[in-house]
């Protein structure tokens, strides 16, 4: 089971045989989008274990240290912490 905001395989995988082997579900695991957590964990059924590839780096626009790259950490937790932490909720 694959569950992201499209649904959809990704682009890069198209040609890919594995993708019909997959259910591909849609859902936005952000707290504040309103994804019913009681339907989710229903599609989900019963699972022994979830991997959560949640990618929302977005750094800031100021360019400074070393490699010029600064990320907002707050943001980080906000966005990265607050869904895996959802996700972890519905698989309890």
């Amino acid at each position: 089971i694959s569950i992201s905001r499209s649904g959809n395989p990704p682009l890069w995988a198209a040609s890919e045989q594995w993708i019909d082997s997959v259910e591909w579900l849609t859902a936005d695991a952000t707290p504040s989008q309103g994804t019913d957590p009681i339907l989710l964990s229903q599609a989900l059924g019963f699972i022994d274990g979830a991997v959560s590839c949640v990618g929302s780096i977005q750094p800031r626009p100021e360019w400074v240290q070393l490699m010029g790259l600064s990320f907002d950490d707050d943001a980080l937790r906000f966005q990265i912490g607050n869904v895996n932490e959802n996700i972890v909720n519905i698989c309890k």
